[in-house]
């Protein structure tokens, strides 16, 4: 992929609108145009992924959460699309969270995370992450028996943590 860089205050954000053949690669994109933003105001970016009627796809700009969460709504796209998935970025580096990892079911005093979202609120679509180290990472609900933790599009895998933090393979 190449990447047109836009100045945005004092970084530079590459920006790739437009439609892409798939789901999947709709996500890629949507993550690699907002993380460096995401990092750079160190907040959480979430949008949604959509399939429009020629049967492409392409992905809203995000809305910008706080710190270590952000609000998803699969419903703002434009009209006469389809909800394809949710993509967002998890800022900067900061050692109270596993950014580089999907957040656990339950974490946050009980609240679904990511992988709650994605298993249970994202409409059986893709949910794509931007990490701080520049990883993409995609769970795929349909995979769940087999990539609980999803897998690393983009970047290196992610090695086991201390405590629970799972190891998150590379997709193949």
């Amino acid at each position: 992929m190449q990447y047109k860089a836009t100045a945005v205050s004092g970084y530079y954000a590459p920006l790739l609108t437009g439609v892409w053949p798939s789901a999947l690669m709709a996500h890629q994109v949507a993550v690699a145009s907002t993380d460096q933003r995401s990092i750079a105001i160190n907040r959480e970016l979430v949008g949604n992924v959509y399939k429009i009627a020629e049967g492409k796809f392409s992905w809203t700009f995000p809305a910008q959460g706080e710190a270590a969460s952000a609000i998803p709504d699969p419903t703002a796209i434009p009209p006469g699309t389809t909800f394809a998935g949710i993509y967002h970025d998890h800022g900067a580096y900061d050692p109270n969270y596993d950014n580089e990892r999907f957040s656990p079911m339950g974490c946050n005093g009980g609240l679904p995370c990511d992988i709650g979202l994605g298993l249970f609120h994202n409409q059986g679509q893709l949910l794509s992450l931007g990490t701080p180290e520049g990883r993409i990472e995609i769970f795929d609900p349909s995979q769940f028996a087999v990539l609980p933790n999803g897998c690393v599009l983009s970047g290196s895998a992610v090695p086991a943590g201390p405590g629970d933090y799972p190891a998150v393979p590379t997709c193949h």
